[in-house]
């Protein structure tokens, strides 16, 4: 496989050309959505990883992905109406089907687990403090998404549909520069219930219900990660 990564490319071009990296970026803990304008240099000195280092677990990466070409869609160069088309049916979707999912099984645990393991340490507090504060961290997050979503499909997605390919009004200017500050907000929040879900890590009494609920939650950032990419790095700079 012939592959040229450099440090000059940003995290959003590299995902872009090669969309299976997304696993890779978020087992590094590496930002590739709304950080998705950072360089892969700037990105190893932050995470403090050397640089030629990262170059090399990346096209290692791609050499263990067999027909990662003919399996992933890419975007680039694609027809911005194919590609909404695409984020509202695929990412969308999920989350309209997961997000309540998710919730009542954080509202099981938070109450079944409070009573029964209060005093239980997750993180840096006890289960009886911790659930709820991630419960009420999620319900904030889905109640935004489901908000973002709803002005996506209903303002922006249709104007972008509707107009040419560089023709792009203020109104529809301000509103994906609005998006934008909320893909950076959510992506924030998203990073906050991965720190009070203990990086998804199951303490050792977890129950199924437990486990499938950090599946869930794990699920939904990187799906989330995936979304935010397309529009970001993809959808509105075509505009």
């Amino acid at each position: 496989m012939n592959t040229k990564i450099t440090s000059e490319q940003s995290l959003g071009q590299i995902v872009t050309k090669y969309p299976s990296l997304s696993g890779f970026f978020e087992r590094s803990g590496i930002d590739y959505c709304c950080g998705g304008k950072e360089t892969l240099r700037e990105a190893a000195t932050e995470h403090h990883i050397d640089e030629a280092e990262l170059i090399k677990r990346i096209e290692k990466e791609l050499e263990g992905i067999e027909s990662f070409q003919s399996d992933e869609i890419i975007w680039e160069n694609r027809p911005a109406n194919e590609l909404v088309d695409y984020i509202v049916a695929r990412h969308h979707v999920y989350l309209k089907q997961n997000l309540p999912d998710a919730e009542a099984h954080l509202r099981k645990i938070t109450e079944v687990h409070s009573e029964l393991h209060p005093n239980e340490v997750m993180g840096d507090e006890k289960v009886i403090t911790r659930l709820p504060k991630l419960l009420n961290a999620f319900l904030e997050v889905e109640a935004s998404v489901l908000k973002h979503l709803e002005k996506e499909e209903n303002e922006i997605f249709p104007a972008i549909k509707s107009g040419k390919v560089g023709v792009v009004d203020e109104a529809l200017k301000k509103g994906i520069l609005q998006l934008q500050e909320e893909h950076t907000e959510l992506g924030e929040a998203l990073e906050n219930i991965r720190h009070l879900a203990t990086d998804f890590v199951l303490p050792e009494w977890a129950c199924p219900t437990f486990a499938a609920t950090y599946k869930l939650l794990s699920g939904i950032q990187v799906d989330t990660h995936k979304h935010v990419h397309l529009e970001n790095n993809i959808l509105f700079p075509e505009l």
